[in-house]
């Protein structure tokens, strides 16, 4: 047997009663590897990534450090970044994920760090 539904909203309101949203949260996605923790929205998964800059980079970004959320891939990230400082684009630079050089766009995870590093020089 099914209880009966409650008042509607409009009715709660012409009462004059206290209405309370609930805030819900996207349903976590199941990454490759099996864990929770990107969220999903339209099929696609958002992540938080860690930017380190360094070098010439850095003094161009005017910093060393950003945090880049609601990114959904590589190639998103690179857009934002340029998009920030556009500048960047006359440099020439590698591309570290978790401390480890990659040469081709590597697929994000929630929480990762990219560095990009300019040419370095010294002895």
């Amino acid at each position: 047997m099914h209880s009966p539904p409650g008042p509607s909203l409009r009715q709660l309101a012409e009462r004059g009663e206290e209405i309370q949203y609930l805030k819900i949260s996207p349903l976590p996605c199941f990454s490759r590897e099996g864990g929770l923790g990107e969220e999903c929205m339209n099929n696609k998964i958002f992540m938080e990534i860690h930017v380190l800059f360094f070098g010439v980079l850095a003094e161009v970004a005017g910093t060393m450090f950003r945090h880049y959320r609601d990114v959904n891939s590589y190639d998103d990230l690179m857009h934002r970044i340029l998009d920030d400082y556009p500048e960047i684009i006359h440099y020439s630079y590698r591309v570290a994920v978790n401390s480890t050089i990659v040469n081709e766009d590597p697929e994000l995870k929630n929480g990762d760090e990219v560095a990009l590093l300019p040419p370095f020089a010294g002895g």
